[in-house]
């Protein structure tokens, strides 16, 4: 099941039963998954030539660009050459953070894994 689904089921779970914990889990959950999605088409657009200034690339650089900047420079060995192994870094935390969170409301729940 994807793990899109999970946020939501989560959600779900938090709003019937009341639990605001595990609902705000959910969010944060399905936030940083609609980020990594657009890491990934930030990423995918630096090998496609397109127009930077136009309104959709800019808006996906504006959100993206920060936070693998942040890394470069905190990080600064993670470029070699014309290679840049940043925006891997940032996958892997936040696939990380939302594991952690995954268990985190798998045990608040008591819900099935669902499969992970």
């Amino acid at each position: 099941m994807s793990t899109m689904f999970i946020s939501v089921r989560f959600i779900q779970a938090g709003i019937q039963t009341q639990r605001y914990d595990i609902f705000l889990i959910g969010i944060i959950m399905l936030l940083i998954r609609a980020y990594i999605v657009l890491c990934f088409v930030a990423i995918i657009m630096t090998w496609i030539p397109l127009e930077r200034g136009r309104r959709y690339p800019r808006f996906i650089t504006e959100l993206t660009q920060p936070v693998f900047e942040f890394v470069r420079q905190q990080l600064p060995f993670l470029r070699a050459g014309m290679i840049d192994f940043s925006p891997m870094v940032v996958f892997m935390g936040l696939e990380l953070l939302h594991t952690v969170l995954l268990n985190i409301a798998i045990s608040l729940t008591g819900l099935p894994a669902f499969g992970i």
